[in-house]
């Protein structure tokens, strides 16, 4: 991975509780911001069958294997039983001075934060009951996994930077975070402008 000083975007790391809606919001910024080239939303590799819920590449946990072996993921994590990965390409986004949003695990904070230097963690919220709703709709998982799923909190640890609440309207959620990210990619841009970064 690159060392944080020859990064000039930002990436932004989406967390929240399972069934908050991080990919319904992900997925509505990407269609509203689709023509804005400063921001990538990159793909995730799943040990997942593909479904209609994330647009994600799917693989065997064998083939995840490999792909982590040949270096193809910038960083990845296990949660649920399940594989997930960012492709390193992100590292060149980053270094374009681009800003780069990912659904990730909590877990992974920290080491985005030391390879990459300059995060946004931005949590996406919502209440209980709307959390079950989403998490039965998706027809992924038994109704234990999805207990599991509820039982388990999203620690940030120093805080997110953003606060997304996703009670409400989907389009209301969209557009908040649609626009954190065009801050981000103005605040990038001051940041690219000033001598000395290249």
């Amino acid at each position: 991975m690159m060392a944080p000083a020859q990064v000039s975007g930002t990436l932004v790391l989406v967390v929240g509780s399972s069934g908050a809606g991080k990919d319904t919001v992900l997925r509505g910024a990407q269609r509203q911001l689709r023509e804005d080239r400063r921001i990538v939303f990159p793909q995730r590799t799943i040990t997942r069958p593909a479904d209609l819920t994330e647009d994600h590449i799917s693989v065997s946990r064998e083939g995840f294997s490999e792909l982590a072996r040949r270096g193809t993921f910038a960083f990845c994590w296990s949660a649920h039983g399940l594989k997930y990965g960012l492709p390193v390409s992100i590292g060149s986004d980053l270094k374009a001075g681009k800003v780069v949003a990912c659904n990730v695990s909590r877990h992974v904070i920290a080491e985005a934060r030391s390879a990459f230097g300059s995060i946004l963690v931005a949590e996406v919220r919502a209440s209980l009951q709307a959390r079950a709703a989403r998490l039965a709709a998706r027809q992924r998982e038994d109704p234990r996994d999805i207990a599991a799923r509820l039982s388990r909190d999203v620690d940030v640890g120093r805080g997110p930077d953003i606060v997304i609440l996703n009670d409400g309207p989907e389009a209301e959620a969209v557009a908040s975070f649609v626009q954190a990210l065009k801050m981000a990619t103005s605040t990038a841009q001051v940041l690219n402008a000033k001598p000395g970064n290249y």
